[in-house]
């Protein structure tokens, strides 16, 4: 437990209730007490993302602050409801902090409540500084709860741990992006088909 709160990093969270409109609580990331957090939220780990990363607060990015809330908004009104999951925890990573450069990160281990990590600036460079890259974080973040569905679904399974599910969660997020199509069936039949492929084979 971390008793020191740096006041100038902040995590955004929004979370959705069944049958209950979709609430967004602004806070800081060290995890202090259970009363820093609404008690409808239904938080299963204590993860917080300055453990492992380096990470900005949402007011340094001024003009691309409303794109990542329209984002992060849109995510939670329509993905979470089909994923079978409450809420979302979303950080904002220092340039490069995140493996391998990508731009966005699911942590594992916390796909009950998904931490999602993506690095703005970098991302920013990789589209030209482009005004509007809203799309480009509505992709990140559906293909990261994308991760998030499947490691939940394959928890438990060791043999499936070697399984390379990128394609599966591109196809998900663009098919939701750019089709408006929410089609969990991508990611099911990706669990069911690595799980079948884990499975030892049978001897008649």
């Amino acid at each position: 437990m971390v008793d020191v709160v740096d006041e100038n990093k902040r995590s955004l969270i929004f979370f959705k209730r069944l049958g209950n409109e979709c609430v967004e609580t602004y806070i800081g990331y060290i995890y202090q007490s259970e009363t820093d957090y609404p008690a409808c939220l239904p938080l299963t780990h204590d993860y917080t993302p300055e453990w492992d990363y380096e990470t900005r607060d949402l007011s340094e990015f001024g003009e691309y602050e409303g794109c990542i809330r329209f984002a992060l908004k849109r995510a939670v009104e329509e993905l979470l409801p089909a994923l079978g999951i409450n809420c979302v925890i979303l950080f904002l990573a220092e340039k490069g902090a995140l493996p391998d450069n990508t731009v966005g990160i699911h942590v594992d281990g916390t796909s009950g409540c998904p931490v999602i990590g993506i690095d703005i600036a970098t991302l920013r460079e990789n589209l030209a500084y482009r005004e509007d890259f809203t799309h480009e974080i509505m992709m990140t973040i559906a293909h990261e709860l994308g991760h998030a569905l499947i490691n939940q679904r394959l928890d438990g399974c060791d043999a499936c741990r070697h399984h390379n599910e990128e394609d599966a969660v591109e196809e998900f997020a663009r098919d939701w992006v750019d089709g408006g199509n929410i089609n969990t069936a991508i990611l099911e039949n990706f669990v069911d088909q690595t799980i079948a492929d884990a499975a030892p084979l049978k001897s008649f």
